[in-house]
């Protein structure tokens, strides 16, 4: 069974090729996977060396690209590989499993020199930190980006993180967050009007510029008025929505289809040997987080496994999770596990281990724990005495 680590450059480049094997190996783990591709603000470095916080750069990628790969968009190189390659690495002991983490949509440094490649929403504000998966040349830059690093790194896997139009809950930060949070909302602000999406959509016979005018309008009668809708009433909007605009359908049909495809095209650049994984939405997207484009049957058909977080207390979350997936695709989908140990989440070596049984009941094939570099001490002891129970 696969026990991997989510890993970052930062936390592993001053440590030794041999250490950062040996402590992963010696708490019952068999894999890391690395992050190729991400995007992140200032992050602590409890096990760094040189420093204890970190400064990720917007857009980097911690390998090095092949400039004869790319045909357009060329990946920006973080200054880490100055000092040293740690996908090469680790990749080259062959001492563990190594997959590779990428968010190619996630990337706010080439959504701001290139508002072009951005969603943008009803009202044409354009969100710099995703870029649109119907732009063919982000469509182009994604498959270039993991064939790749597929076939000049010794990696097992790819796992991409939510192939799909992010736009930001409100709530999350900002003075946006007094009007406290709104499913509705949220998922309005959700729906990308680019012009990549609206020529797609055009050409498959929806109203786009219609619907758009629609979302628009309904969102400026809701933020002129002094109502805020409980969580219930704002689920029943749009579901109401949903019920009564068809256009609103048709379009999330057409968008789950572009995901679809990109996601096919994407499986067939790796070679044999890789793997393919797909983390169905980002890592701080919760429960009701807004899955635009999001087709979960689809997503595992394109896919090996599914990855996903199951990362609270094992009756809240990880049952409704697994339920949700089973409920989407049908079956019984192959997936593996992502905990989070460690505040707000599992605080405590018992929590931990009702989580990874619970998680192993639910038929997880797998299980990774996020992420290496916030993981104290104890974290890490309650990790390998509980991989220890599973030997």
């Amino acid at each position: 069974m696969k026990r991997s680590i989510y890993a970052f450059a930062w936390d592993l480049v001053d440590q030794s090729r041999d250490h950062i094997i040996s402590e992963f190996r010696g708490i019952g783990l068999n894999g890391v996977t690395f992050a190729g591709a991400c995007d992140m603000g200032p992050v602590l470095r409890l096990h760094g060396r040189k420093g204890r916080l970190a400064f990720p750069e917007d857009g980097a990628v911690y390998f090095r690209p092949q400039a004869q790969a790319y045909a357009g968009i060329e990946p920006r190189v973080s200054q880490l590989l100055d000092e040293r390659d740690v996908l090469a690495d680790i990749t080259g002991s062959r001492r563990m499993s190594v997959a590779l983490f990428l968010a190619p949509f996630n990337n706010r440094r080439l959504g701001t020199d290139r508002p072009d490649l951005c969603c943008v929403n009803a009202f044409a504000d354009h969100y710099p930190h995703c870029l649109a998966p119907t732009n063919q040349q982000i469509r182009d830059y994604a498959v270039e980006l993991c064939r790749d690093v597929a076939q000049n790194y010794a990696i097992d896997e790819i796992v991409l993180e939510a192939p799909s139009w992010l736009p930001p809950d409100p709530s999350w930060r900002g003075p946006s967050h007094q009007m406290g949070r709104n499913i509705w909302l949220n998922s309005m602000l959700s729906l990308s009007f680019s012009e990549s999406d609206r020529a797609g959509a055009a050409k498959a016979g929806i109203d786009i510029e219609g619907l758009r005018q629609r979302i628009a309008s309904r969102v400026d009668q809701y933020l002129s008025s002094d109502v805020d809708p409980p969580f219930e009433m704002a689920v029943e909007w749009l579901i109401d929505d949903y019920q009564t605009d068809p256009e609103l359908v048709a379009y999330q049909r057409w968008l789950a289809d572009q995901v679809r495809s990109l996601m096919l095209t994407i499986r067939e650049a790796l070679p044999s040997h890789v793997k393919f994984a797909i983390l169905p939405r980002p890592f701080n997207g919760g429960s009701d987080f807004h899955k635009s484009g999001h087709d979960m049957l689809a997503l595992e058909q394109a896919a090996d496994r599914l990855e996903i977080p199951l990362f609270s207390a094992p009756n809240i979350d990880g049952p409704a999770e697994v339920f949700d997936m089973r409920r989407r695709t049908g079956h019984a989908t192959v997936f593996g596990a992502v905990l989070r140990v460690g505040q707000p989440n599992i605080q405590s070596r018992d929590q931990l281990e009702d989580t990874v049984r619970t998680a192993l009941r639910l038929g997880a094939e797998g299980l990774s724990f996020a992420h290496y570099g916030s993981l104290r001490a104890r974290e890490l002891r309650w990790i390998g005495d509980v991989m220890g129970t599973l030997r």
